[in-house]
Order: structure tokens, then sequence, then C-alpha cells
């Protein structure tokens, strides 16, 4: 008798989570701004998880098993060049690496989530990777689109999985500020997984 009014539908955890996941979101993000608790919290995060960038650390070696540290130091120089310059790493040419990974904890802190695209199309230099990031905020992610119509593909919140789950692709809403918007689309575009 006691539990005759609770209500407890079966549902997938999608269909819990997906409609509030904008003001679940949109909350959170609220809280990091306005309270000093919460943004404690997010930069402690930051702090403790990411530091001053988490580096690679080459370990490339012979078929004999021996180390080729020329190698591993070239690599290295390379990657620091990469890393270190914001023109070289960021799509907006502002960020290192390292603020990059600050910036995506704190997009995991805050939503859950993010995203990161992998632009190949410019070119950095002579040596250098032709590789720039963008972060994507979570509130990109188009919660609109339940099915891919020329795929046949299911989309949650802004996911379009294949028949195993898989993500396959990212639907995004336009934005002002990143590569999407200025290829001329106005409309959500897919980003490859």
């Amino acid at each position: 008798r006691a539990t005759r009014d609770w209500k407890a539908p079966t549902k997938l955890a999608d269909d819990a989570i997906l409609p509030d996941l904008p003001t679940l979101i949109a909350r959170s993000r609220q809280m990091c701004r306005d309270n000093p608790h919460a943004r404690s919290m997010k930069q402690s995060r930051i702090r403790n998880v990411i530091g001053q960038g988490i580096p690679p650390a080459p370990a490339a070696r012979f078929t004999n098993g021996n180390d080729r540290t020329r190698f591993n130091e070239q690599i290295l120089k390379l990657w620091n060049k990469w890393a270190s310059t914001p023109r070289y790493c960021d799509a907006e040419g502002k960020k290192t690496f390292a603020d990059v990974q600050r910036m995506a904890e704190g997009e995991m802190f805050e939503a859950g989530q993010f995203l990161i695209i992998i632009d190949t199309d410019t070119a950095n230099g002579p040596g250098v990777p032709d590789i720039r990031l963008q972060l994507v905020d979570a509130d990109r992610l188009d919660m609109a689109m339940l099915k891919n119509s020329e795929t046949g593909n299911e989309v949650r919140g802004g996911v379009e999985v294949d028949d195993m789950g898989r993500p396959v692709r990212y639907w995004l809403t336009p934005s002002t500020s990143d590569y999407i918007y200025r290829r001329g689309q106005n409309r959500s575009t897919a980003v490859d997984a």
C-alpha cells in the first residue's frame, strides 16, 4: 500500500535523459558561472586532471627492441612546436594544446561531454603536422533530430548511431564562430565520428 502512488515508468536511458538534457546543461553552466563553490570545483578538477597539460611520451622501438632515441626526440620536438603554437594546433589560432585540454575538461565538468573537430585542411608549415583542433560545445548537438532520412540511422541527442549503437556522425546546429557556418550552412550539419 505504501508504494501504490510510486510511478516508475520503464524507459531506456536515452529516453529518460535526453528530454531534460538541455535544461540540465544550462543549469550546470549557470552554476559554474555564478556559484563560487561550483566554479571552484570545476577549476580544481581542471587543475588536478590536466594541470599544465598532458604531454606525450614517444616510445618508438626498433624491431630488435632497442629504443629509437633520436627518432623519439625528433617526434617530441615536433610535438612541442605544434602543441605550444596556437596557430598550429587551434582552429581559431588562440589556444595551445594545453588550453584545449583544459577547456575540454571544463566542458566535461559542466556538460558531461564535449566534441573536438579535427581539421586537416590547412597547411601549418614545413615540418609541422597539418592538424588543427576545434572544441565544440555540447549545446550545439541538434536535440530535435530523431532520424537521418538519408541513412535511416537513429539520431539520439544529436548523435547518429548505427545498428550496434556506435556513433557514426554528430549533428551540429550552426554557429557564427566555426567552420561549419563559414562554409555557408544554415541548418544542422553532420560531422563524421
